[in-house]
Formats: C-alpha cells, sequence, structure tokens
C-alpha cells in the first residue's frame, strides 16, 4: 500500500492544517482521517508534502507524529489483509478503520449501534422499496421489543452480538419471556396474567427480522435466523366483537353523574363512550381517530370522510353513518371532542363498560403459564375491550350485513386479504353470530326503526337502571383497587 499526506486549510484556525492520509492499493483508494493539526510551516504546498528538513521544534514533532500515524495504519492494513486471506475492498477498509469491521467475524457495525440507528432514522427516511417513511407507532413499538430484548440480555448474561444470536440465543429468548408477568413490559388486564404466545411470537419475530435485514444489507455474515428455532407462529388469539345488540344499547347508554346522579357530569367517561361508537361506526385504527374527528368537525353535514391513514399511508373515504350526526349533536356546535391517549382512553372504556353491565359475558382467552405451556384464563367481555375491538366489530359487521369484503378493505385500509381477515370475524365464530333480525341493515349505510332489544340483561328484573348503574360503579372501584 503506498500512502500520501494530504493537507486542508481550517478556516478558524489560518496558522494550522487539518491532514488526512491518502492510501491506494491494487487500484483503490481511501482517505484516512488523522485527527491531527499541523503547523503551515510543516507543509511544502509546492510540493504537496512535509517539511522535514526545516521549520520550528512544534513543526518538526508534529511531522515526527504524523509518520506514527502513517506507519500505525500500514500496519492496520497488513494486519486487515492477513485476517481476511486478500485485499480489503475500500469500504472493508474504511469501516474497519472506524471499528465498524471486525475482519474475524465479518460484522460491519455492532447490533446495537446498528439498530439503535436503524429505529431512530424509521419515521424519518423511506424503508427499503418504500417511497414514504416509516410511522411513528412501529417505530415506538421497534424501540419497546429493543429495550426487552436489553433487560433479558442483562438478566440472562447473554452478549448482543450479530455472532451470538444463533437459535439457542432464540429458545433463551422465548423461555425467558413466557416466564415474565404480562405487566411487566405491558399495560395488562390484572398483575397475575401472562404473558400471550402472541406476544412472544411478535417480539421474536421482530429480532429475527432485524437480523435478516442487517444480513441482506452485508452488515454482518451470520444467516442464524433461518434456524427452525427462529420460526415462530402466532399463538391463538382472544378476537371477539360486538354483537349489534351490545352496539346499540352501548350507544343508547347513559352515563349518570358522579355521587350516584348528584354530582357533577362525568365527561370523560361520555366521551370515551361516544368515540367508541364512533370507531366501531368508521373501523378506524385508534391512532387515525382524531383525524376523523377533525375531519368531520370541519364540516358535520359532509357525507363522507377522507383520510390519510398514519399507519399504511393509504388514502381511505369513510362514509358517514347517522348515528355519528346525533352523537355530535351532544356537543356544542357539533364538534366531535378529540379521543386522548390511547391507554387512558382503554381504561376509561372498560370502566363505562362494566358500569351499563352489557359485557358480561364470559370469554376464554389463550395463555400460556410460566412454564410456556398453553393454557386458558377465563375473563370477562368488558375486562378485555379496547379501542381495537371497535375496529374488529366495524370490519365484522360490515361482511355480515353484505357489505362486499373489497368496500370494507377500502374503508379499514388494509392492503392484502390476510391482513384482514385477521381483523374480521367470519360468520360462525362463536363471538361474531349474525344478528337475529337480518334486514336491518346497519352497515349497509341504511337506517331502519329498531325496537329495544335486551342485551346480556333479565327482562324480568325488577332493579332499576340507575341501582344497576351504581352496582356496576362500585364493580369498578373494587376492580381499579386491587
Amino acid at each position: 500500500m503506498n500512502t500520501t499526506f494530504r493537507a486542508r486549510i481550517i478556516p478558524t484556525a489560518p496558522g494550522e492544517l487539518s491532514m488526512s492520509l491518502v492510501c491506494r492499493w491494487g487500484g483503490l483508494q481511501c482517505e484516512v482521517g488523522l485527527s491531527e493539526r499541523i503547523p503551515a510551516s510543516a507543509w511544502n504546498e509546492k510540493k504537496r508534502e512535509l517539511n522535514r528538513r526545516h521549520g520550528c521544534e512544534a513543526a518538526r514533532q508534529a511531522v515526527i507524529q504524523l509518520d506514527h500515524r502513517s506507519s500505525e495504519v500500514k500496519r492496520q492494513f497488513q494486519f486487515l489483509s492477513n485476517s481476511l486471506h486478500r485485499l480489503p475492498t475500500s469500504d472493508e477498509f474504511r469501516s474497519f478503520m472506524k471499528d465498524q469491521f471486525n475482519p474475524l467475524t465479518g460484522e460491519k457495525v455492532p447490533f446495537l449501534q446498528y439498530i439503535e440507528s436503524f429505529i431512530s432514522e424509521f419515521d424519518q427516511r423511506p424503508m427499503r422499496g418504500d417511497l414514504v417513511n416509516g410511522s411513528k407507532a412501529t417505530r415506538k413499538k421497534y424501540q419497546s421489543h429493543l429495550n426487552i430484548l436489553k433487560v433479558f440480555a442483562e438478566e440472562e448474561g447473554e452478549d448482543l452480538s450479530w455472532e451470538n444470536m444463533n437459535g439457542a440465543f432464540c429458545t433463551k429468548m422465548k423461555k425467558w419471556r413466557a416466564r415474565q408477568p404480562a405487566k411487566r413490559f405491558t399495560q395488562a388486564q390484572s398483575a397475575g396474567s401472562t404473558t400471550a404466545q402472541t406476544t412472544i411470537s411478535r417480539w421474536v419475530k421482530a429480532v429475527r427480522g432485524w437480523l435478516s435485514m442487517a444480513h441482506r444489507e452485508g452488515i454482518h455474515p451470520f444467516k442464524h435466523f433461518q434456524h427452525p428455532d427462529w420460526k415462530t407462529k402466532e399463538g391463538e388469539v382472544l378476537r371477539w366483537v360486538l354483537s349489534e345488540a351490545q352496539l346499540r344499547a352501548f350507544n343508547d347508554f347513559g352515563v349518570i353523574d358522579s355521587r350516584g346522579g348528584e354530582g357533577p357530569p362525568r365527561t370523560g367517561l361520555k366521551r370515551v363512550k361516544d368515540l367508541f361508537v364512533v370507531q366501531c361506526l368508521t373501523g378506524v385504527r385508534f391512532s387515525d381517530l382524531d383525524k376523523v374527528i377533525q375531519s368531520f368537525n370541519e364540516d358535520p353535514d359532509r357525507a363522507v370522510i377522507t383520510i390519510v391513514t398514519g399507519k399504511t399511508k393509504a388514502q381511505v373515504t369513510i362514509p358517514v353513518h347517522p348515528w355519528i350526526v346525533e352523537i355530535a349533536s351532544d356537543y356544542s356546535a357539533m364538534q366531535l371532542p378529540l379521543a386522548g391517549s390511547s391507554q387512558k382512553f382503554n381504561q376509561q372504556l372498560r370502566r363505562i363498560a362494566l358500569e351499563s353491565g352489557l359485557f358480561e359475558g364470559a370469554l376464554d382467552k389463550p395463555s400460556i403459564d410460566s412454564a410456556g405451556n398453553a393454557t386458558v384464563e377465563r375473563t370477562t367481555q368488558w375486562e378485555q375491550l379496547s379501542s381495537h375491538t371497535a375496529r374488529r366489530t366495524f370490519a365484522t359487521m360490515a361482511i355480515q350485513k353484505g357489505v362486499p369484503t373489497k368496500v370494507v378493505m377500502n374503508i379499514t385500509g388494509h392492503n392484502t386479504a390476510r391482513e384482514f381477515n385477521a381483523t374480521a370475524m367470519r360468520v360462525g365464530s362463536s363471538n361474531a353470530r349474525r344478528s337475529p333480525d337480518d334486514s336491518c341493515t346497519l352497515f349497509g349505510w341504511k337506517m331502519t326503526a329498531y325496537a329495544e332489544e335486551s342485551c346480556h340483561r333479565n327482562p324480568n328484573s325488577v332493579e332499576s337502571s340507575h341501582d344497576r348503574r351504581l352496582k356496576y360503579q362500585r364493580k369498578w372501584e373494587r376492580y381499579a383497587a386491587r
């Protein structure tokens, strides 16, 4: 390898020059920064070389230091060539000089450095093959996955390196996560619940995707992600939807004032109840709900709402259901309130769902125990109610009412039938039965008068609605105190 020095003027220091080393070998060239400054008198600009015979003591010391750095670069080039058993490429040599390439393993960038950079830039630049940036919501999920991976590595004494993340590493990941209570990393419904198999699978799938992506980009040579232990399958997931009777009754349910009806209005609970119904009538994700609300508030008389979804960047057009107008009429100037945070929204949603008495039905929630064995937890509908239940309810009811699948997908923003089928529950599911009154076209965008329907209530009960609401309000307070 042949080397020559190159000097550059420093605008902020006229009497000094910044030095770099130009390396040439086998028809290749690479410039290496030396992080060294020399007095201008130590450089012969005409010959473009160092002044080795003249100059002050400082200039002579600078020349000696540069010669030492040049010898060190040549030594590292020789080490890299011997390790690779060939001449390196300019990219390999440049990465090696920046400590970003390990010639013994073939790694160019350490795992954490690469992944942290990938996540930090996820929503700031288009991903491979895309024309738009990644979403902030997905970036937050990736950051959460990485944080959990760091906790695993620290507690289990594992090294987060490309070479170490093999099949045995993945198996250890799965067993460790299965031992963790669900509430450790997520907002679980109860302190004793275990981590769902699907939650573990998605975590493992995200890490495997990082390994595969880095390998395709030439960051590391390992193919551990192809090991069978890295392959996962989605576990059984509890998916349920509201029946039409439940949705009607919940929409009609009146939120009583605080202190048993004698205090101020509980506007927060009413807001959540109303916006949940709006979600059931539009099928949008919670992250897009505010966009729908803002579009509606601009013109409450409009027939359709058009938005661009935050997750898939798809433009969707949503018909405005008459119920949405009726809900908006309860608010000043027909202006629907914004949704707020998802965590607070879901917490208040479960509270008002319990108080309504409409969601007492039992559900079997698939889960896994601390030993990694499949198990089932008995739970209730109101405990599993969330904003995403509304999206699933919309898709299911629309299909059941005869709306073409393609039309529903255009409204929900799903790109593939596989994604849509994971949201819409087909007829025949225990939680997706047809309404006894098939003549009602709730999601055919036509409204018909409907009679009062009993939904999980005893028609012979003499208990007043006021007493029933107070009972469920006290039940919620006991639940929240656990």
